[in-house]
């Protein structure tokens, strides 16, 4: 880039450009989204008093401080009493809210303007305390806004003009500008807020006929639901087969060929369900062909089963060739794999209101000239799609509202419930073989599966079947080669692992033993280290897919992962929620009146998550545990109904079948704690590859591992090359580039860059909240991490809002008993520290201490960083507690000698 100091002593002038509609009617919207946070989202959360003190507070006597041990801390620990409180989901959008400021502006109504010249006319009703509210007119034109008749005093924005003429508007909008300031000094104005999640804000949860859309989303002020869509024609097969044939043999070519089908892929996708579900309802059971997609429309399974829908059709021939097709792709996985599986890449799958709907690109469209990248439209608007801005509203009325919740529906459809004898086999996933591939060329040093330093670099003692199982066979090597091609043999062979002499049924029964044996307790081992922690149903699937773990051995995890009480209970919320789905679907397919389908959807979440002696309750359980049991092979516990978190089910489950709610608290010890006016609207679910650069993926994981070995240059130099690559690749916008940008703000701050890595992480929170869902996995890290950021920046109020609002998601999704809350508890603590709450810290120290001995055992490396949190507080005592400090990082420095070595950075520093 040009840089404006080279151009001396040249002259720069910067010339305002004139206004055109579009322009002015996106001025218009910015206006009015100023006060969406006074008057859309409702009131400011209540304040919290602080947690009460700590088991010190009252032992001020210097003999009894100097007494306590660690031992005792963790009794003190058991007995007072958890802090753990069931988040109110009536607070959810109280984060955004400003609702404690008045808003100055009533409404604006956008009129056609009869004035030559002008675009728009705008009717602006301001609040007045004295006159109760003042009318104003005012004309949108080039120049800019001004009052109707008064063309002389026009004003570059729609504010400086209402300042001027308003003064009751301009106290109130200084008032609210001083609280966005006060709030978050180095943060945006809370503009911009889309309706992205399962809990819809007041607004829109309001009866029908007050219900208002945000600003961003309504049509009334040129908003919309985003995407990438062009109205042009374009032939979709053709396009994806032409970028799959680009070169990738160097990461150079590699970025080029992935920029090309990342901005196709994106374009295809937001087309793809923006077309399927216009006028869904209309071609039940029909395949049409809509802009050179082929749409297959198809209600829901109408009968309850235990077997996998559509894939239980497959024949067992069919099954097995799949399963080999998965293998030979496993097998010869790369940096290319994804981007030239067409296949893969042209379908998206949507569920929405009770029909599936299957979209791919029509192999048979006429021929057409491919799209330049100057005419990708990614590249001009690169908006997400809002997917929940294709919601259907379920009343059309506030008597609708009031309907009473029906669970008829439900007993129909569990009355005519089958369980079959045999279930279809899951299918072999590619990604396990790639997996296995992996393992085989670099064995672990540690956990499941590791390689013995006896046995050196022979990796092929890692497989199984004697000395022949382990070399292979002239007759393997012939049908591989037959199966895969000379080339594709070769660079098999190359890998020197020993596969290459194999069989397909050798190597298929190698891999499943590597799934049974390796993969299921490897994935175990890691959820113990903390490398993956899942905190919800969805973050558990993606980590299992990536590792090509089919979803129907959760019960096998279930099982293996008894002694982690976490990722146990997140496995069992999975199948509940994986058995529920099915019937919710089913009831939306049934009702094809919308108030019905609302009650009947009340009628069975009170059946789900009310208390004992709900209607329908009892079947529907009962139902539950025999479908588990015969799909996932897993015996459900008598009180998994009510150990189960009730806000994190309806949570998974709203995410899981396409529900919005109202943001309300629920009262769940009630047996009908929701009416039919709490459901909301229908959204859409959609399935289909997220593809980013597979190069960028691999910099990511090895940025990743340089900063747990401490090596910060090559973190630092890694995790930059990732972003630069994600940015080349997908652009700043989308989800990809907002992990790199999360990950190298990590790297800065263990580095000292502070503020270098406040900026990123802003910029990744900006891409996740606001595209992605505020109540996102990563969402949620991106608070935790800019909390801390901006504590150690010295700004320890506003590192203290953003760790509430983690904290507070977190006891949404997760709960209390979740390593990465007691993480946050820490986090919390370090902040009340530093302003002096010595005894508040210890409170949320003494609460992380608990959790993770409970929750990963007492000789834990995150168990001693409770240890270790504790004795910094102890030492910030007044008095002093010297002693009981030693004792405490005593226990820090033994915990990590035993797991780390004396050799590792962190052992040294304790």
């Amino acid at each position: 880039d040009l840089e404006v100091v080279s151009l001396k002593p040249n002259v720069v002038s910067i010339v305002e450009e004139k206004y055109s509609e579009a322009a002015a009617r996106a001025q218009v919207q910015r206006f009015i989204d100023l006060f969406t946070c006074t008057n859309h989202v409702g009131p400011v959360a209540k304040k919290k008093p602080k947690p009460s003190n700590s088991w010190l507070s009252d032992s001020t006597d210097k003999q009894k401080l100097s007494s306590l041990t660690p031992s005792k801390i963790k009794n003190a620990g058991t007995k007072s009493g958890g802090m753990w409180e069931e988040p109110l989901l009536e607070e959810f959008y109280s984060y955004f809210s400003f609702g404690n400021l008045a808003s100055t502006v009533k409404g604006v109504d956008v009129l056609e303007s009869q004035d030559k010249g002008c675009f728009l006319e705008l009717k602006i009703t301001v609040t007045n305390t004295s006159t109760g509210e003042d009318v104003l007119h005012v004309l949108a034109g080039k120049e800019g806004f001004c009052l109707k008749g008064k063309q002389e005093g026009t004003h570059k924005t729609l504010v400086e003009l209402m300042r001027e003429s308003s003064e009751a508007f301009g106290s109130k909008y200084s008032d609210l500008m001083k609280g966005f300031k006060g709030r978050n000094q180095f943060g945006n104005p809370p503009l911009g807020l889309r309706c992205n999640t399962w809990a819809v804000p007041p607004s829109l949860s309001a009866e029908p006929e007050k219900r208002t859309l945000l600003p961003v989303e309504s049509e009334t002020y040129s908003g919309n639901i985003g995407g990438i869509l062009s109205d042009r024609e374009r032939n979709w097969h053709s396009e994806f087969v032409q970028d799959a044939s680009m070169p990738g043999h160097s990461p150079a070519e590699r970025v080029a060929r992935d920029h090309k089908v990342f901005l196709l892929h994106s374009h295809f996708v937001d087309t793809a369900i923006t077309t399927a579900c216009q006028s869904a309802a209309s071609r039940k059971g029909e395949t049409v062909n809509a802009r050179n997609l082929n749409i297959t429309t198809e209600s829901e399974k109408s009968q309850l089963s235990s077997d996998c829908g559509g894939s239980s059709k497959v024949t067992n021939e069919e099954r097995l060739k799949t399963s080999e097709l998965a293998l030979i792709k496993g097998l010869l996985a790369d940096e290319n794999t994804i981007a030239r599986d067409v296949d893969a890449l042209a379908k998206v799958q949507i569920h929405f209101n009770g029909l599936d709907i299957k979209v791919e690109a029509n192999r048979d469209a006429p021929e057409s000239e491919p799209w330049t990248l100057e005419q990708e439209p990614a590249l001009k608007d690169n908006s997400a799609l809002n997917v929940h801005g294709l919601r259907e509203f379920c009343h059309s009325n506030a008597e609708s509202t009031r309907k009473a919740p029906s669970s008829a529906e439900l007993n129909e459809i569990l009355a005519g419930a089958v369980f079959e004898d045999e279930l279809t086999p899951p299918k072999l996933r590619w990604e396990i073989v790639f997996s296995w591939i992996q393992y085989l060329k670099n064995p672990p040093s540690e956990g499941p599966g590791c390689l013995p330093v006896k046995y050196g670099l022979n990796r092929r003692l890692l497989l199984g079947g004697g000395k022949e199982g382990r070399l292979g066979s002239k007759e393997g090597e012939t049908e591989l080669k037959e199966k895969l091609g000379e080339a594709d043999w070769t660079q098999l062979a190359k890998l020197n692992i020993g596969l290459h002499r194999k069989t397909i049924v050798q190597l298929m029964a190698e891999c499943n033993r590597y799934y049974a044996e390796i993969a299921l307790p490897r994935i175990i081992h890691d959820f113990r280290s903390l490398e993956l922690s899942p905190i919800d149903g969805q973050t558990l699937t993606d980590f299992m897919h990536s590792r090509g773990i089919n979803m129907r051995h959760i019960g096998r995890l279930a099982i293996l992962s008894k002694s982690l009480m976490h990722i146990h209970a997140l496995c069992i919320q999975e199948m509940v929620v994986r058995a529920a789905k099915r019937i919710f679907r089913i009831i939306m397919s049934k009702c094809s009146n919308m108030s019905d389908k609302a009650a009947a959807l009340a009628g069975s979440l009170n059946a789900l998550l009310g208390a004992e002696g709900s209607q329908g309750g009892t079947e529907l359980w009962d139902w539950i545990h025999k479908f588990v049991k015969k799909r996932f092979d897993f015996e459900l516990s008598t009180r998994a109904r009510s150990e189960i978190r009730h806000v994190a089910l309806l949570r998974d489950l709203c995410q899981r079948v396409g529900i919005e709610v109202t943001s309300r608290s629920y009262d769940f010890s009630s047996k009908s704690p929701f009416i039919s006016g709490d459901l909301v609207a229908v959204v859409p679910v959609c399935k289909h590859i997220q593809f980013t650069s597979a190069d960028g993926r691999q910099l990511l994981e090895q940025a990743k591992a340089a900063l747990d070995k401490g090596k910060l240059d090559e973190a630092v130099t890694t995790s930059t090359s990732a972003l630069s690559k994600m940015c080349a690749v997908c652009g700043s916008h989308s989800h990809a580039t907002a992990n790199a940008f999360s990950l190298l703000a990590v790297v800065l701050y263990h580095t000292g860059d502070f503020l270098q890595a406040a900026i990123y992480q802003q910029k990744a929170l900006a891409v996740n909240e606001r595209e992605y869902g505020l109540d996102h996995p990563d969402t949620i890290k991106s608070y935790g991490d800019l909390a801390v950021f901006f504590y150690r920046l010295q700004h320890t109020e506003l590192a203290l809002h953003y760790v509430s609002r983690a904290l507070y998601l977190l006891h949404l999704t997760c709960g209390a008993d979740h390593p990465n809350t007691a993480a946050t508890y820490i986090n919390v603590a370090m902040m009340e520290e530093s302003q002096d709450n010595v005894h508040v810290a210890l409170r949320y120290l003494q609460e992380a201490l608990h959790c993770n001995q409970k929750l990963l055992g007492p000789d834990h490396v995150q168990t001693a960083a409770s240890y270790h949190a504790i004795a910094i507080a102890l030492s910030l005592m007044d008095p002093p507690l010297y002693t009981l400090s030693v004792q405490h990082e005593q226990t820090t420095l033994d915990i990590l000698e035993s797991k780390l070595g004396p050799e590792d950075l962190r052992t040294q520093d304790a």
